[in-house]
């Protein structure tokens, strides 16, 4: 890593390394990764296969090895922030080392920066998951959109008598 006068502040010691999101960044060493704080320090040593920072203290993490999506020679870490992910069973873990809710998510959509949109192998819809493991909406939508601040809403589809409704709903999940 370099600063923005080209100064290298952390040695390179990794095989790939993600930009830096709440304070944490994603490293690879290996076939797995694992995150590190602003000085290079280990934060969750590599044991997973993704593990992307969500919070200050929390990440969606992939358990097993890392494999590319990319061509080789262009491999890279995107944030989650960067696009909607499709990870197999996918949990959210606290840097300090326990699950905050066991892996299970299969496709997850950012919300904002405390919130993701998740959906689960045992559910068919979205719901809005918060980083403390809990669902404010459970899984039942078929669409949730990224949470605008400007206008506080989010756009949501959901499917009911054989019908599609698409509504928005507040930061609180709150239908308005």
């Amino acid at each position: 890593y370099i600063d923005s006068n080209g100064k290298i502040v952390i040695k390179p010691a990794f095989d790939l390394a993600g930009p830096f999101t709440n304070g944490l960044a994603e490293v690879l060493i290996g076939r797995q990764v694992g995150v590190i704080d602003r000085s290079g320090k280990i934060k969750v040593p590599p044991q997973f296969g993704r593990a992307l920072p969500f919070t200050k203290d929390i990440l969606l993490v992939q358990e097993g090895e890392w494999t590319s999506g990319f061509f080789q020679g262009h491999e890279r870490l995107d944030a989650l922030a960067a696009s909607s992910y499709f990870l197999q069973n996918a949990g959210l873990y606290h840097i300090s080392g326990y699950w905050v809710i066991r892996p299970g998510l299969s496709q997850v959509r950012t919300f904002d920066k405390d919130r993701i949109w998740a959906k689960s192998h045992r559910d068919s819809g979205f719901g809005l998951l918060a980083s403390n493991g809990r669902w404010i909406i459970g899984p039942q939508l078929e669409y949730g959109d990224y949470y605008s601040t400007s206008d506080d809403r989010a756009v949501v589809r959901k499917q009911f008598d054989g019908a599609t409704y698409s509504g928005a709903i507040d930061g609180t999940g709150r239908l308005v």
